[in-house]
């Protein structure tokens, strides 16, 4: 659910904050602090036209969260009075928005309350998400002007002068229709495809050509459209919020899957240090799985495309572009055939990702071809050995696009590692994944002869 709650005054409300709130899910702010005096005609002076302050400020609110549905599942008004004036007021307030929006209409639930106690009543319905422990927060009251840096006190945010507490209640309703309109509130409880369509909206929204887009409605379709838009997308920046529920979808696509444990896999009768095996590379729990990238390392920008660089970053998510392009920008030029660089995984069930890119083979097959493909698996083992790694999955390099020979491939990938092996004692076992059945029966004959 996504909560709004207008607050009459903080005094009566911060012993019963609980720490949830903080965070998602929710927007807050005080009548009191809601001043243009110049357009609203807001009083700051409590005392006089109370009832006709707050009612104005809920009217106003009402309003903006109209502009945006969808966003708020449910309005919460705290008023601040005495035991015996709560249900008076209470009434006062709920019959001028009934005569106003006829409640029954309001795409939202709207909920007025009078006292701590109520507060407290109304959190413990709220699907068990009521803390044991409630902690006060003195900058509890504007979590959602984080995203424009005004706990900074920065002088001047999106064209707005911002200064102290004081003055930030006059720009509510602008930053109020920011909010919803960018969406920098999410769901607490969403459903694993409610995270899927968040994703959609967001890269959507950020796109100047794919902006408006209609989502299809079948699920299926909005995977690849969550890829695809995956798939094509600079890197850069993105909101911490994106990236919270990214990983928490990817996670659980991950999960939903299945995940093979590397250590459980039956070793080479040839080589007890070797493994074949056959499945999805993203699968693999193992300390490192090797990409067959390119030489901008940026990934496979073809949407969907079936090469393992796209696959390993569409699971892995947006996070493995941005720290590619961070070491891609310090090193200043192209990867070279046969080098290799290591991110975190992120997402995936490995630890690392071994970037490295392979020999193109445009025409007849050469030494000199043959010897960068052995230093790619030369390259992703040294690196992997200075990481104190144990275990490393390799797909098959330059196989595919790069159109390297499989056999002649498959040769050199096991006799390269066989050899590095042999002079290191930190990596204990080495998986040959593959994905095709002709290239499972090529290692075959090589490793379980």
């Amino acid at each position: 659910m996504n909560y709004y709650i207008l607050l009459e005054d903080e005094k009566s409300f911060i012993k019963v904050l609980p720490t949830w709130l903080q965070h998602i899910g929710f927007l807050c702010t005080r009548v009191a602090d809601i001043q243009d005096v110049n357009e609203n005609n807001y009083v700051l002076q409590s005392g006089q036209g109370v009832t006709q302050l707050v009612t104005k400020a809920l009217f106003d609110t009402i309003d903006t969260i109209l502009c945006y549905p969808g966003k708020i599942d449910e309005l919460v008004v705290i008023l601040d009075a005495e035991e015996l004036e709560c249900e008076s007021r209470k009434r006062q307030v709920l019959a001028k928005v009934n005569e106003k929006y006829m409640l029954g209409e309001l795409p939202f639930h709207l909920e007025i309350l009078v006292c701590n106690h109520c507060f407290e009543t109304w959190l413990l319905g709220r699907k068990g998400l009521y803390p044991k422990e409630l902690v006060p927060s003195e900058s509890f009251f504007y979590p959602y002007y984080n995203h424009f840096d005004i706990e900074n006190r920065d002088p001047e945010i999106m064209g707005v002068p911002v200064g102290v507490n004081e003055t930030i209640g006059k720009y509510h309703f602008h930053y109020l229709h920011e909010v919803l309109r960018y969406k920098h509130i999410r769901r607490i409880d969403m459903t694993h495809n409610e995270k899927l369509v968040f994703l959609i909206e967001e890269l959507l929204e950020e796109s100047s050509q794919y902006k408006g887009m209609p989502i299809p409605p079948e699920t299926g379709k909005q995977k690849r459209l969550l890829r695809t838009l995956m798939n094509i997308r600079t890197p850069e920046p993105i909101s911490e919020e994106f990236l919270k529920v990214q990983d928490e979808y990817l996670s659980e696509e991950v999960q939903e899957k299945g995940i093979v444990d590397g250590k459980g896999l039956l070793p080479s009768p040839v080589d007890s240090r070797l493994v074949l095996w056959k499945g999805d590379i993203t699968a693999l729990k193992v300390d490192a799985i090797v990409n067959a990238a390119n030489s901008a390392l940026l990934g496979c920008f073809v949407p969907c495309h079936s090469c393992v660089d796209n696959i390993i970053h569409s699971v892995s998510g947006i996070q493995l572009r941005l720290a590619c392009n961070s070491l891609m920008k310090e090193q200043g030029h192209e990867e070279p055939a046969g080098k290799a660089k290591i991110t975190p995984a992120f997402n995936l069930p490995c630890k690392y990702v071994l970037h490295t890119v392979g020999p193109v083979v445009s025409g007849r097959l050469t030494e000199t071809h043959c010897a960068q493909l052995a230093e790619c698996y030369h390259s992703c083992l040294a690196l992997a050995s200075g990481q104190k790694l144990k275990s490393v999955a390799f797909c098959c390099i330059s196989t595919g696009q790069f159109h390297f020979p499989h056999d002649r491939a498959a040769e050199v990938a096991v006799k390269s590692v066989q050899e590095f092996l042999d002079n290191d004692t930190q990596i204990e076992r080495v998986i040959f994944n593959v994905y095709q059945e002709e290239d499972y029966e090529i290692y075959k004959k090589i490793l379980e002869p």
